[in-house]
């Protein structure tokens, strides 16, 4: 329980971690909904029902089973009809309301709101976070983890005496929101055998029923991959093998890979040059990826909290597992949540072995180096979000030096942007099935949000020079 005093401290941090997430990622309000699966997102709200949210695959391209984001933004658009801001601010929220989730933790173990601030700061520096903002469907691995966390949260301080079942259902609900939300259940079931509380058997039971669960829902729904899926992953053991340790490793470097696992150093962001603050690789590494491993290491250091860190730490390992399939950056988005969770344990186990003057010393330390990753992830975020849609596209098709006129550029990139999913030319190179699954209807519902004249983009003759 936190005292009156603890709790006037405790929303101090919460107010802190709000201010600095809003300078991040506010500005991303001011984006359009212009790449592929933002497009997509669009044809799945307006043009399927709740119930098949919850009786087919989510995607029409590819087999999933993530009914409950997609039922939370198909009610926002019968509630409050097509608005991107609307879907946009739903991912913050819930990308806000996951690092207080982590600060709240941090804070119930050191009552202590500098070192439970930290920790959450990090997660939000962290520049793996873009696609849970860039995207609406980055919000369902958001989701996940707010639901795995919260089971955690009940296990580690909720005095109720229905844990196992309150367990069940949020697993459950993580499941749901994304498959790798499974990774919660063998956290929860490391804290049930090692801690062994009074109702452990039925967490176990709890934490077994709830896979068994969501595997039953999917078996009788039809929705599990087969194996010809994934034929360049599941059908070669030894590929599966480097994706479960890549996936491990590169929860701790992110800055030693890209964004689907290539191995070549500082190949993550790929930005073109940018006026706003950014740091070099070299400076991340130093920065960032040194202290962050060292506060991770510090964290097993006090056996104090044993029974948080190593449920945490079976939390990466599970999510690791689940890149046996494929291995993409974005993956990573659940094990972050138990790296900086432990994180936050080193700093408050480091805290509280140091006199008053080196802890002042740590605190401003650390405090500079989150200070420059905001910075970095700030100009990030005003580079991505103001400059031109051509990453998604040909750049040698939309330039001013082919000769156009400012107005043939924007044509020529709203055609290219919006009426790519209605031709047949672009479906040979397909975002990943996003644009084939889009509609015509999705398109000519984001143009007339946008005002964007049908001369713009007409769908079916294209000006030549979009070709």
């Amino acid at each position: 329980m936190l005292t009156a005093k603890s709790k006037i401290s405790y929303g101090v941090g919460i107010v802190l971690v709000l201010i600095v997430f809003w300078v991040i990622f506010g500005i991303s309000m001011n984006s359009k909904l212009l790449d592929p699966e933002n497009l997509f997102a669009v044809t799945l709200i307006s043009e399927r029902t709740y119930g098949e949210f919850w009786s087919e695959s989510t995607y029409s391209h590819f087999v999933t089973y993530r009914p409950i984001i997609a039922t939370i933004f198909k009610l926002e658009y019968d509630l409050l009809g097509f608005s991107p801001k609307v879907l946009n601010f739903t991912s913050l929220v819930l990308l806000a309301v996951l690092s207080c989730q982590i600060y709240d933790i941090v804070f119930r173990r050191s009552k202590n709101m500098l070192t439970a601030v930290i920790p959450a700061l990090f997660f939000v520096t962290d520049w793996r976070l873009q696609e849970n903002v860039d995207t609406f469907i980055g919000a369902q691995d958001t989701l996940a983890g707010i639901f795995g966390l919260w089971a955690l949260w009940v296990l580690w301080f909720s005095q109720t005496k229905y844990k196992a079942g309150i367990t069940f259902l949020l697993l459950l609900a993580s499941f749901m929101s994304k498959e790798f939300g499974m990774a919660f259940a063998l956290a929860v079931l490391v804290f049930a055998l090692y801690e062994k509380p009074k109702q452990w058997k039925s967490i176990v039971m709890a934490s077994f029923g709830a896979v068994a669960v969501f595997v039953a829902i999917r078996l009788v729904l039809g929705l599990i991959p087969l194996p010809g899926e994934y034929p360049s992953f599941m059908n070669r053991a030894k590929w599966s093998l480097i994706n479960i340790a890549s996936g491990f490793i590169f929860t701790f470097l992110p800055s030693f890979t890209g964004s689907d696992g290539e191995l070549p150093l500082f190949n993550n962001i790929n930005l073109p040059p940018t006026n706003h603050f950014q740091l070099n690789d070299s400076t991340i590494i130093l920065f960032q990826v040194i202290p962050i491993v060292v506060l991770f290491l510090l964290g097993f250091s006090n056996k104090k909290e044993r029974k948080l860190y190593l449920p945490l730490f079976f939390l990466i390992i599970g999510n690791s597992v689940l890149f046996f399939y494929k291995y993409a950056y974005r993956f990573h988005f659940i094990g972050i949540i138990g790296m900086y969770l432990i994180v936050g344990l080193g700093i408050d186990f480091l805290y509280n072995k140091l006199t008053r003057k080196l802890q002042l010393v740590e605190i401003s330390t650390i405090f500079l180096i989150l200070l420059a990753m905001i910075l970095q992830q700030r100009g990030l975020y005003l580079h991505d979000y103001f400059r031109s849609y051509l990453e998604w596209n040909d750049p040698s098709q939309c330039t001013s030096d082919l000769g156009y006129s400012p107005a043939e550029i924007e044509r020529c990139l709203t055609y290219r942007s919006l009426c790519i999913p209605t031709e047949e030319y672009y479906l040979r190179e397909d975002f990943h099935g996003y644009y084939s699954a889009t509609t015509p209807d999705t398109v000519r519902l984001v143009m007339q949000y946008y005002e964007i004249p049908a001369e713009y983009c007409t769908c079916l003759n294209p000006s030549p020079k979009c070709e």
